[in-house]
């Protein structure tokens, strides 16, 4: 978890500078708007992830370490459940720890919010792509996409109308070579 923390941080600093940067190019106010609340929705979301995640982590190592002590594994003598007084009880509390798992809530917001710095980071990239086109002197649409602005059609796409290098293409591919293969695989 440290170094998610460490991301987050480092991802604050760049969408701040960013921010600042966005300011002093000809960039309509709202998509400077749109890339600063994505990019403060990601910080929160992921702060949230790893608050979560702690907890919930936490949660399963004493409910696991609970489940062992019931468990006659280290009994300095065998463990005969029907002659000894304490297995009724030990059996009550392992089937009730093994059937409601208190942790299942935490793991099930982890999810959700896994999810959501999932669907926040991938709008941010989209926030991006209209940000780059207006630095570059055109105007976004309000459904800009990364995945078109960075497009390269196949051979079986080069013909079809519509289909042709996205506006970002050669910039990010200069200046980001590993971007369109990590992006890509990543949405």
């Amino acid at each position: 978890m440290r170094e998610v923390v460490e991301a987050i941080r480092e991802f604050e600093a760049a969408k701040l500078a960013l921010d600042t940067a966005l300011e002093s190019r000809h960039v309509r106010p709202a998509v400077r708007v749109r890339v600063g609340e994505l990019g403060a929705d990601v910080v929160v979301v992921c702060g949230m992830l790893v608050e979560v995640g702690k907890t919930a982590y936490k949660t399963q190592q004493e409910r696991g370490a609970k489940i062992m002590s019931l468990l006659p594994i280290g009994d300095a003598e065998p463990w005969e459940p029907e002659f000894d007084p304490r297995a009724k009880e030990r059996t009550k509390e392992f089937v009730a720890l093994l059937g409601s798992d208190p942790s299942e809530r935490r793991f099930s917001r982890y999810r959700v919010l896994y999810k959501s710095a999932y669907l926040f980071l991938r709008a941010y990239h989209d926030a991006l792509a209209a940000a780059l086109l207006e630095v570059r002197g055109k105007r976004a649409g309000h459904y800009t996409s990364m995945k078109d602005a960075i497009r390269r059609p196949q051979n079986e796409d080069a013909g079809k109308a519509g289909r042709g290098v996205g506006p970002l293409a050669e910039l990010i591919d200069t200046a980001l070579p590993e971007y369109r293969a990590w992006f890509e695989q990543w949405r």
